[in-house]
């Protein structure tokens, strides 16, 4: 077997048995603490490259779909592909109605408002290099166009107002009572601008 060839196996055999180690290890973090943990995963390159073996070897092509079945990290992630690709799409450059901007102290948002009523909110602090704490969010969200206001509902359940000031601008209002878990996602008495 050349180096090429052995270089194929071995990473085909790597990648299948790194997921397999996640997922068991994901289980047991999981079935100790109680809690839901994250899952890392790395999909379809074992599978590319273990069938790339099986052609280079000339073995029956009938092992392809065996190889591609028995690896983990495919598996679990061909189902949510669709999930994936309809969000990427629904706040994609493509269906991006507006681009809403604002700064308060070190704390910046970008809020893009995008067609089929979905919102997406990125927030970020601009902090010294030597100071600990929270850097970035994300909050996606449905909004329903008042006219004069956009109703936004993020998907963890924050309810925020945006009144029209300007043709360009927007203040945020949160009529809801704020809950600490969600205060870095607070936007209260800010202005949002289209620029």
């Amino acid at each position: 077997m050349s180096t090429f060839e052995k270089c194929l196996l071995g990473g085909g055999l790597l990648f299948p048995a790194l997921s397999l180690l996640m997922l068991f290890a994901s289980l047991v973090t999981s079935w100790r603490s109680g809690r839901s943990t994250s899952l890392v995963l790395i999909p379809c390159i074992g599978p590319v490259l273990l069938t790339s073996w099986i052609l280079v070897r000339g073995y029956s092509g009938w092992f392809i779909p065996l190889v591609w079945l028995l690896d983990p990290g495919t598996v679990i992630f061909l189902p949510v592909l669709p999930w994936l690709i309809r969000d990427c799409w629904q706040f994609s450059v493509f269906t991006r109605i507006m681009i809403l901007r604002g700064r308060q102290g070190m704390q910046r948002a970008v809020l893009t408002i995008h067609r089929g009523g979905r919102y997406l909110l990125t927030k970020s602090w601009d902090r010294p290099s030597n100071e600990l704490g929270i850097v970035g969010l994300g909050e996606p969200g449905s909004f329903v166009d008042g006219g004069e206001t956009l109703t936004l509902l993020s998907n963890h359940g924050l309810r925020r107002l945006l009144r029209r000031v300007t043709p360009d601008a927007f203040d945020v209002e949160e009529p809801d009572e704020e809950r600490r878990e969600l205060s870095n996602y607070s936007l209260r008495g800010w202005r949002l601008e289209s620029r």
